[in-house]
């Protein structure tokens, strides 16, 4: 818990300096954060999460990481969920699993991706970014699952976003190679 007071600290304390002392401007919120986000301003938003991140927690620190991966900056994403650890809720365990696919760390991204999942069965959307769906989400984890040479269970994730794909046949190179070409024509996770 130091780490993550400390880590806040140090944030909060880069922000405002870095606007030379904050005063005279408008009350930031986490609904103008959002807006920032939402109008492409990584930057800024990050900025203004960063500053929230003392008052607001959790939500504030998964908006500055969601910056960061906009910003593809996946190492001080991973930091920022890191330090939210168990209190990130869906949005902010889906971006953890982006971050860590980034970094390519499949197991991570694999349980990360599960988690926000399963901290909300009902998700379809990302509610900071709408364009962010549970199926970036399964892709992650049939990709992680390939990467774990767990084919089986990659095929069951696969099979989730397009239920006419059959399991591929022949030696575990061929196997593995239909399923990467598989998972290549489906896209790739957001970030």
């Amino acid at each position: 818990m130091n780490k993550v007071i400390l880590f806040m600290t140090v944030l909060t304390f880069a922000v405002v300096a870095g606007c030379g002392g904050g005063g005279g401007g408008s009350k930031v919120t986490i609904t103008k954060a959002d807006n920032l986000f939402d109008d492409g301003d990584y930057q800024d938003a990050q900025d203004a999460y960063v500053s929230l991140i003392a008052s607001e927690g959790a939500p504030a620190i998964a908006g500055a990481a969601w910056c960061s991966i906009r910003l593809h900056n996946y190492a001080q994403a991973d930091s920022f969920f890191s330090a939210a650890g168990v209190t990130l809720n869906a949005d902010g365990l889906a971006g953890w699993s982006f971050a860590s696919w980034a970094l390519n760390d499949p197991q991570d991204a694999l349980d990360h991706a599960t988690a926000a999942l399963a901290a909300n069965p009902a998700f379809t959307t990302l509610s900071i970014d709408p364009l962010v769906t549970s199926n970036h989400l399964i892709w992650i984890q049939a990709s992680s699952y390939l990467q774990l040479d767990n084919p089986t269970e990659c095929y069951n994730k696969i099979h989730l976003l397009d239920a006419g794909f059959a399991m591929p046949t022949g030696n575990a190179q061929q196997i593995a190679s239909a399923l990467l070409t598989k998972l290549t024509s489906l896209g790739v996770a957001v970030g």
